[in-house]
């Protein structure tokens, strides 16, 4: 990937706005820590938040491979290319949180069943 044009910030919002954000103000079955806005180049986190827990800095990391991604104009609206982009995020996230010691069994049940897809990257 190119990152030589990357630019994005990041904003931290109260937990129920930023699940208005990513729900579009629909009843959430689920919880959500971080979302990327590529309409404005912003990665908005929870306030809830902690740099020191390394599973919310995986979330951080999910979030900024979908700014790369939008940087490389990979976040098309196609469902299909975005289900891609995500599956590459959250492989990337499963790898990290390894490499760090905290992909579990459950984490890696729960990461797969967010982008609904298994290929077998991740041991």
């Amino acid at each position: 990937y190119d990152t030589s044009n990357v630019q994005y910030s990041v904003e931290i919002i109260s937990h129920e706005q930023l699940q208005r954000l990513y729900f579009l103000d629909t009843v959430p079955p689920s919880e959500v820590g971080a979302l990327y806005d590529p309409y404005q180049n912003t990665i908005y986190l929870s306030e809830y938040f902690s740099q020191n827990d390394l599973y919310e800095t995986s979330l951080l990391l999910h979030e900024l491979v979908h700014v790369v991604q939008d940087a490389n104009s990979l976040l098309e609206k196609d469902r299909e290319i975005y289900r891609l982009a995500d599956q590459e995020a959250y492989r990337l996230q499963a790898l990290w949180l390894k490499q760090k010691g905290l992909l579990t069994e459950s984490l890696l049940t729960e990461l797969v069943g967010m982008h609904q897809t298994y290929d077998g990257d991740y041991e």
